[in-house]
């Protein structure tokens, strides 16, 4: 519906990629390595079993990135890709270095209502599907390390955990602060 409006495809493509930039907020790229304050020292190698079930467990269901490679292809070539991908993303953590191509992704409007105009289309962005199995293995490596330092409280990505039960211990924390004598007033701050 958004193209009809336009002379051509060009014209409403430029429209709706001007809209996007204008509501986008460029990322700090000045950020080093140093500047990181948690080392990637307590990280250990990553294995070729690893990077072979990540890659194994991809969904084929997801649009491919910007590389256009189907996750199926990789998922047929795991075997063979796991010990070359498996070099990369060790040297990438022993460096402390991201690949710039990883951090390209395709962007594609798609539609909030079923008539849209220009300010109700969302972008989302289709990431490169080496970048995806990258950080879903530096997410298991560093759990463990984000719930010893967030703490018992964490609900957010844990199994059993959801928005539910934070709320059920927010509200019973709350209460028992509220039945001591000498508390008139809880103040709570979350973040997410």
């Amino acid at each position: 519906h958004v193209v009809q409006k336009f002379s051509n495809i060009e014209s409403a493509a430029n429209a709706i990629n001007t809209n996007f930039v204008s509501v986008f907020t460029p990322a700090n790229e000045t950020v080093s390595v140093e500047d990181v304050s948690s080392s990637n020292e307590d990280l250990r190698p990553i294995s070729a079993l690893i990077v072979f079930d990540v890659i194994r467990r991809l969904r084929q269901d997801k649009a491919t990135g910007p590389e256009d490679i189907p996750a199926v292809l990789y998922k047929r070539a795991a075997a063979l890709l796991a010990e070359p991908l498996t070099h990369i993303f060790n040297v990438c953590l022993a460096q402390g270095f991201f690949p710039t191509a990883w951090k390209l992704a395709t962007v594609v409007p798609v539609p909030k209502t079923s008539k849209p105009s220009i300010t109700d289309l969302r972008p989302i962005s289709l990431l490169s599907t080496l970048s995806k199995v990258f950080e879903r293995i530096l997410a298991k490596a560093v759990h463990h390390h984000f719930l010893r330092s967030s703490g018992g409280d964490q609900h957010g990505g844990l199994p059993g955990r959801s928005t539910v039960t934070a709320s059920i211990l927010i509200h019973d924390h709350i209460t028992r602060l509220l039945d001591l004598d000498d508390v008139v007033a809880v103040q709570v701050i979350a973040y997410d």
